[in-house]
């Protein structure tokens, strides 16, 4: 199979910050917001290398791609450059898997405010709360399809030195790769919503103690 469409996907990054106020509970909430866009550092800071490597990936396979099996030498050698790419990006992925469990685990200090605060800003605050870690949740489901993608990725490339490998085997595995990979598109797309709603409850609430002041 010598054309096909492989379309690598990243993890969008939006910012979850808290703002500067008062000793009040909008400051212990703030500082809790804070921690949580803190503790979400090493998650932001993998995103621009996970691009480059993924671009990197998806230029060295297109040019496996053009290769043939009599060019044994340069496929395995391609073949084996994909898989320590790979492995940069499953790396990665554990950095981001780790920051985003912190700031989940931060993300319970909600609770703290909810007990010091009148009925109104309780149900504000737990609205948010719940929001926030159901966008970790996300995540989660994120990172799950993401590495399912890798493994039908991996299961490729070994195809591709396979010389007993036939073209249909190949096409298969190339359907499942593309299939999946809108898979992890529809869920960076689900995140992305998540946490669009979470800045948005944010900037509600805190407009809402402004309003009081």
């Amino acid at each position: 199979m010598r054309k096909h469409i492989l379309v690598w996907t990243i993890l969008s990054v939006m910012v979850l910050s808290g703002c500067s106020i008062g000793d009040t509970v909008e400051k212990r909430l703030s500082d809790t917001l804070t921690e949580i866009h803190t503790a979400e550092q090493d998650y932001r800071d993998v995103q621009s290398d996970l691009y480059k490597i993924e671009q990197k990936e998806q230029e060295q396979f297109e040019s496996i791609m053009k290769l043939t099996q009599k060019q044994k030498d340069e496929l395995e050698s391609g073949v084996a450059e994909l898989k320590k790419l790979q492995d940069e990006r499953s790396s990665l992925i554990e950095d981001e898997v780790a920051s985003m469990k912190k700031a989940k685990d931060l993300a319970e200090s909600f609770d703290v405010d909810i007990k010091k605060a009148d009925e109104e800003t309780i149900n504000a605050i737990q609205t948010l709360k719940t929001a926030t870690i159901e966008r970790y949740d996300l995540h989660s489901v994120l990172i799950s399809e993401y590495k399912k993608l890798q493994d039908h990725q991996n299961n490729l490339y070994d195809l591709l030195v396979n010389e007993e490998t036939e073209l249909p085997e190949l096409k298969d595995e190339v359907d499942k790769v593309n299939i999946q990979n809108e898979k992890v598109k529809s869920a960076i797309n689900a995140f992305n919503e998540s946490t669009k709603e979470v800045n948005t409850l944010k900037e509600e609430l805190f407009s809402s103690f402004e309003d009081e002041k």
